[in-house]
């Protein structure tokens, strides 16, 4: 079908339909005959280069210590994905993608960037606390930094599809769902229609875990209660499936037990909360599993 109403027009006559009926059904029909003329596929990147360095040693304080740098200098990162299914209908309109969707001409799912993540961890063992043998605090920061990233006014990476578009050219918002969305108030519809949530230059967190020994509570049974605690504190990393969504945070609260260094168990509920572009907190779990040693 032609990218303009009155091919489509054309080509609905010639199938049979009522000339008045087709023009009047052209301009709707329209965006959707030239994303039915699209295909998808999936793209394994190859070739993708990884160097690295690690250190560990022990400080006077007792407190273990190590961290790793890690460099993947063609690293490939998602383009928004909801960007590049706008692309399919640009012919339409140019402004309703920053990218470019151009007939018969593959747009590419990723780039190709410098990434350089960083992590350094802490251990240390305290004995006789709370009543337990020991008391085993770990605390990790890491940082993730994308070189070469463009303006989010050139081409937008990351961020997941549920949250729609970002600005278009010329600052207006246009939604996928305004038409599933019949009665919604329309601020509703494009109130995360900004520049925010995609992948940033930056990103960092931090965290934390803390574990309890308890010998022999009863017959022949270790207990050990843990918590931990994970904050992403600023910046998104690439994705798909990122280190780092800003705001975003997660307790867990566990207990293992062990009989006889034989058979274990292993008990723990997570919660996600906060982060105003994470998909994951509403996906709190309980995780229960057995297990025995041979």
């Amino acid at each position: 079908a032609s990218f303009s109403p009155q091919g489509l027009v054309g080509s609905l006559v010639r199938n049979g339909l009522p000339a008045g009926t087709a023009a009047a059904l052209a301009p709707t029909l329209l965006p959707v005959v030239v994303a039915g003329n699209s295909s998808y596929y999936v793209e394994y990147p190859e070739d993708i280069r990884l160097y690295g360095l690690s250190f560990s040693t022990t400080l006077p304080t007792g407190t273990a210590w190590s961290g790793e740098i890690s460099y993947r200098p063609n690293a490939p990162v998602q383009v928004n994905t909801t960007d590049i299914l706008y692309s399919g209908i640009s012919p339409l309109n140019p402004n309703v993608s920053l990218l470019s969707g151009r007939p018969n001409t593959d747009q590419p799912g990723y780039r190709r960037k410098e990434i350089t993540q960083m992590q350094t961890t802490f251990t240390q063992f305290f004995d006789q606390v709370m009543g337990a043998e020991r008391l085993t605090v770990v605390g990790e920061v890491g940082w993730t930094h994308v070189g070469g990233l463009e303006s989010t006014s050139k081409i937008r990476y990351g961020r997941d599809p549920v949250y729609g578009p970002g600005p278009l050219p010329g600052g207006q918002c246009a939604t996928l769902n305004a038409g599933t969305l019949t009665g919604a108030e329309q601020n509703n519809l494009t109130r995360y229609c900004e520049d925010d949530g995609f992948t940033t230059a930056n990103s960092w967190g931090y965290r934390a875990r803390a574990i309890w020994d308890y010998n022999s509570v009863f017959a022949g049974v270790n207990l050990r209660p843990s918590v931990a605690w994970s904050h992403d504190v600023k910046g998104y990393s690439p994705g798909p499936g990122g280190n780092f969504e800003e705001g975003r945070k997660a307790v867990s609260l566990g207990l293992d037990a062990e009989y006889q260094n034989t058979y274990t168990a292993n008990l723990s509920y997570t919660n996600f909360f906060d982060g105003k572009y994470t998909t994951v907190d509403d996906r709190d779990f309980v995780a229960l599993s057995f297990g025995m040693n041979f």
